[in-house]
């Protein structure tokens, strides 16, 4: 196991050092002292760039400097993010490698995907100096981001290398007829100004401490309670009564909240809900017919069907029946990881009392379950039915003999995701090694046998799913047409920051201080802030596009109340991979190590995506959330582990204390939501 993980941590640290250092689909800049990265000054804007436009603007980066005296021997050494020309003193200088701008074109595309835009290209320039003043003008394109530029002009004195210009705050920078600005340094960590205005933690808890003090007190009250009487119930009553309050949380919300929220919350909502009116017409558009016609078609299918009954009980098209309707498939695949959550703490900690339980609380009460349900969009169920393969696959290695019926569901469920979302592509990945493990370690069979079970997995989810990836195989040429990647001059796209530094990566907190947009910031402040609570307001570019009807205090105060459930999550994965490496039994530990193998996948995917996909909204955790039964199971073994830590006197005040963090919480996520 600990040979798997070095194995797996250095496979996935050399795949993102080759997309930031070697590939050109990177989008991470480093720090260069020598040639700092630069960039033109320009107005905090989350809207998509550059659809439907053939050319990007051009950005034209000027520095006028003085010499004494001509080297003979000077080279200018640049890299561009972007399609790049440079003059020096109005003289053309054309560069050893491969710049093929030209700045007259107009029919200039950009080269990116051609050229390892991180590398530098060097010229001799010498020619093109002159004693006394000097002009370099690099004129910089990109149809996949903002125009960067880092430039170094050096020559060679003896032994010693001086540079004589460098990009820096001496260049200035312009955007089209724009005027000139002086140049900036180039930097993806930005405040969003919504930030500014919307509910800040601290002022939230001063405005509702009286009922935080209540909810502290009666939590710490059921703890104490818990603690005389917990061992004297059956654990299926707390599951039961976990999922009873869970259901009706969910229900209070279909009843009270759906009926007011608009279709067009939720993120890309709007083009989501036109795919629902090709599918309603009858009409199954290809990758290239809207902004989120690339899906795959099964969600919208449903979405079209339930939204067609409720139509049909409203007596027109606008109703709120029908309005509600058309969020039942979102809605019901949210229960349902709820309740895979409480099957897969059922499979892997049979007898452990409180940790089912505790399992499905987190997941019906885990606001990134909550608002994905409420909104239009195909991630909640295609979470689901990623989930319900990764449970059913762990289940497949505690159960002896190898049953047909549940390949061809594990199949299934694999199947039905690919025809919802590219991202079951890891589920498939990662349950189908296990289960193709599983059946070549069947001891019970022979190797007819095994071939069988093998075609019984293998079959029912291609055929599902097969016919819609052999589609756009015939159509496009290839079976994955994802939007940032649409065949087309005109379908190129971006959204701010449009690139990543390291600070990106390397920093934490401003969701504590900010929550709301803090994807901006970095990495972890998004996907914290976009997993304990809606930090992007499902979607919303900014305050004059605002949608969501929850209340932002409350969930402003889920972010501080989350902080003691992180570290609980924190300390059960450590408590699950310990029991991963103590369980004697092969197929326990291959049940175990499923989730936790999947759960890792996924949070380097997420990565792995930000560095060429390097957009605020892509650092979300909604794109994890197939992954909520594996974190649901490892907070309630972090509440097992942290219960089992202690004894006697010590064991009542843990169970007070956790007794109040999990009441504050959970009021605070209802009155968000329902508030």
């Amino acid at each position: 196991m600990w040979i798997a993980l070095v194995v797996g941590f250095a496979v996935a640290s050399g795949l993102i050092a080759h997309r930031v250092l070697l590939s050109p689909a990177g989008r991470v800049i480093l720090p260069d002292a020598r040639a700092p990265w630069i960039m033109a000054v320009e107005p905090f804007s989350n809207m998509n760039r550059q659809w439907g436009r053939r050319e990007a603007p051009a950005v034209v980066f000027e520095r006028e400097f003085l010499l004494e005296r001509v080297p003979p021997d000077a080279r200018l050494e640049v890299r561009a993010f972007g399609s790049f020309a440079v003059r020096v003193n109005d003289v053309a200088i054309e560069f050893d490698s491969d710049s093929d701008f030209d700045s007259d074109s107009d029919t200039e595309v950009d080269d990116d995907e051609k050229r390892r835009w991180q590398r530098m290209q060097s010229a001799a320039v010498a020619h093109a100096l002159r004693v006394g003043g000097n002009r370099i003008e690099v004129v910089v394109r990109n149809r996949r981001g903002p125009a960067l530029l880092s430039l170094a002009l050096s020559s060679v004195e003896g032994s010693a290398e001086f540079t004589e210009v460098a990009s820096g705050p001496d260049f200035t920078a312009r955007i089209a007829a724009r005027p000139r600005e002086p140049a900036v340094p180039a930097w993806d960590v930005r405040r969003h100004p919504a930030a500014v205005w919307l509910p800040k933690p601290a002022t939230a808890v001063v405005a509702h401490g009286g009922l935080l003090v209540l909810a502290s007190l009666v939590g710490a009250a059921l703890g104490f309670g818990l603690s005389r009487r917990a061992a004297g119930r059956p654990d299926r009553h707390w599951s039961v009564l976990a999922l009873g309050g869970g259901a009706l949380f969910w229900l209070a919300l279909l009843i009270a909240k759906f009926p007011v929220l608009p279709l067009s919350q939720g993120f890309d909502a709007k083009a989501h809900l036109e795919y629902v009116g090709m599918i309603a017409q009858g009409r199954l558009p290809l990758a290239t017919d809207g902004w989120s016609t690339y899906h795959p078609p099964l969600y919208y299918a449903a979405v079209a069907a339930t939204g067609a009954i409720g139509d049909a009980i409203d007596g027109a098209r606008g109703g709120t029946v029908g309005s509600v309707a058309r969020r039942l498939p979102g809605w019901l695949a949210g229960l349902g990881l709820v309740l895979a959550s409480g099957w897969l703490a059922r499979l892997l900690y049979p007898g452990r009392v409180g940790v089912c339980a505790a399992a499905i609380g987190f997941a019906a009460l885990l606001p990134v379950n909550v608002y994905i349900a409420a909104s239009i969009g195909n991630e909640g169920l295609s979470a689901w039915l990623a989930a319900i393969s990764v449970v059913g696959g762990c289940a497949l290695w505690l159960t002896s003999p190898i049953r047909a019926r549940d390949l061809v569901l594990i199949s299934c469920a694999l199947g039905l995701a690919l025809l919802t979302k590219y991202t079951a592509w890891i589920a498939v990945g990662v349950v189908g090694t296990f289960v193709l493990l599983r059946i070549a370690t069947d001891a019970a069979g022979d190797a007819r046998a095994r071939g069988r079970q093998t075609l019984l997995f293998v079959v029912p989810a291609s055929v599902v799913s097969g016919w819609y990836y052999v589609r756009n195989l015939v159509e496009f040429g290839r079976p994955l047409v994802p939007n940032w990647d649409l065949p087309g001059a005109t379908r190129t796209w971006w959204t701010a920051p449009g690139f990543h530094t390291p600070d990106y990566y390397t920093s934490f907190g401003r969701v504590l201080v900010e929550p709301y947009y803090a994807a901006f910031e970095s990495l972890w402040d998004g996907l914290y802030s976009t997993f304990w609570g809606d930090g992007l307001l499902s979607g919303a570019p900014g305050l004059q596009d605002l949608q969501v009807r929850w209340d932002l205090e409350w969930m402003a105060i889920v972010y501080w109340a989350a902080l003691p459930l992180t570290g609980l999550l924190l300390v059960g994965g450590v408590a699950w991979f310990r029991d991963l490496l103590r369980e004697p039994d092969p197929g326990r530990r291959s049940a175990l190590a499923l989730p936790l193998v999947y759960l890792a996948s996924l949070l380097f995917a997420i990565v792995y995506a930000t560095t060429s996909l390097p957009f605020a909204g892509q650092g979300r955790a909604s794109y994890g959330l197939s992954a909520v039964p594996v974190l649901a199971v490892g907070f309630a073994r972090g509440v097992r582990a942290v219960d089992d830590s202690v004894a006697g006197k010590s064991r009542t005040a843990v169970r007070v204390a956790l007794g109040a963090i999990v009441c504050v919480s959970a009021v605070a996520v209802v009155m968000a939501f329902l508030g």
